[in-house]
């Protein structure tokens, strides 16, 4: 994990180069990068973590002489997985403390939130911690996401549990948001390009800690993988 964020991130740092002067979020000594991060959320997990991992690479980075001699500064925003509360973070972290990337953002309501603010800045999305097929397509020169689509993974893993250990039904627990319904979808799709049976399925909030009902709900209706998204 450390290897991909550090990999997709060269690609915009690199970007600072002989033209840094005229380039929002950069000066002569520094270069600023935002966060916008479920850092006491349901997904705090993900993102605290994440930022943390983040700090640490960039205090190696800058030990070692920073970016063009520039050192990085990481501008963290908690976002607790609340897309208001996320907007706001936006606005300080592009409009008012002028970041020059937006770096392992939470949340594919929060990031699919963050395009229309990008378009026309020159701002990248680095490396989001969400892989919404919104995240890919159609392409821009703003989205740099680090792996395939929620969709296209929930596909290959059934595919291959198909294929490898004979499920036949088909089922998904998930929240009912841009991500847990991309993964729903991909399940359903798999399912019915495949002749397989979709069986069953579960929603829950963000939030929700006891999922004991409805795990006794898939299994009585027979699911042999269940797509999560929670």
């Amino acid at each position: 994990m450390k290897n991909l964020f550090k990999n997709a991130f060269v690609v915009s740092l690199l970007m600072c180069g002989a033209a840094a002067a005229q380039t929002q979020g950069v000066s002569d000594d520094e270069v600023l990068i935002g966060t916008n991060s479920d850092l006491s959320g349901p997904f705090a997990g993900f993102g605290a973590p994440a930022v943390r991992a983040a700090n640490l690479h960039f205090d190696e980075v800058n030990a070692s002489g920073g970016v063009h001699g520039r050192k990085i500064r990481l501008i963290v925003e908690d976002h607790g997985y609340q897309l208001p509360r996320a907007m706001t973070g936006f606005n300080k972290l592009l409009n008012s403390d002028k970041v020059f990337a937006m770096f392992l953002t939470t949340g594919t309501p929060m990031n699919v939130a963050l395009f229309p603010l990008l378009e026309g800045r020159g701002v990248p999305n680095v490396a989001p911690l969400s892989v919404g097929r919104q995240l890919l397509e159609p392409p821009a020169p703003y989205k740099y996401a680090s792996v395939s689509s929620y969709y296209d993974q929930i596909r290959a893993g059934v595919s291959y549990l198909v294929k490898n250990e004979g499920a036949t039904n088909i089922c998904a627990m998930y929240i009912p948001s841009d991500f847990g319904q991309e993964i729903a979808e991909g399940a359903k799709d798999i399912s019915s390009e495949l002749g397989l049976n979709f069986a069953s399925e579960t929603t829950h909030r963000p939030d929700e800690q006891d999922f004991g009902g409805s795990l006794t709900k898939l299994r009585s209706d027979g699911c042999d993988v269940i797509a999560i998204a929670l």
